[in-house]
């Protein structure tokens, strides 16, 4: 009779495991990445009506939908202002444009994608009027997430907040 080793047993089951994880992961990710910033407005909502903390304030979703770097950064801002009782680099939110969201008619639009990176703009009124938000996407291993974001016409400049090439 053989016998195999429970080392060699275990590091097979957790292959397959890893590699059932992996797969549901990359299948719920969306390929497209006007449907990952749909995603991203979904998420976040709860924030505007304000029934939850949103993406930018939930550690769990910010890993989700920001580029890790981005992430981190936003981290430990909101970290560093906790505290110090400082206010926060990100003085309002970033997904909305706005202090005191508010999001109707959304409509999303790719402006451009070449490869691993897109330009997705979102306009929805507020109070205010229109609001269009550009949202820089990379491509990664786990799929889209937010490299830089622009807001109103001007340049992406969510990153160079946070000294971020």
């Amino acid at each position: 009779m053989t016998m195999r080793s429970p080392t060699r047993r275990a590091v097979l089951s957790c292959l397959v495991i890893m590699s059932g994880t992996a797969s549901r992961a990359a299948a719920q990710a969306p390929a497209d990445p006007q449907a990952f910033v749909a995603e991203l407005y979904r998420a976040h909502m709860p924030s505007v009506t304000g029934s939850a903390r949103g993406v930018v304030h939930d550690p769990r979703l910010r890993a989700r939908f920001f580029a890790p770097d981005l992430a981190a950064a936003i981290g430990r801002d909101f970290r560093e202002a906790d505290r110090t009782g400082e206010v926060a680099t990100l003085m309002m939110d970033p997904i909305t444009a706005s202090q005191d969201p508010e999001v109707r008619n959304l409509s999303l639009h790719t402006v451009a994608r070449d490869g691993d990176s897109a330009r997705v703009e979102a306009r929805f009124r507020q109070r205010g009027g229109t609001t269009r938000v550009l949202f820089l996407l990379r491509r990664g291993r786990s799929g889209w997430a937010i490299w830089d974001i622009g807001w109103n016409g001007r340049p992406p400049e969510l990153r160079s907040l946070y000294g971020l090439p």
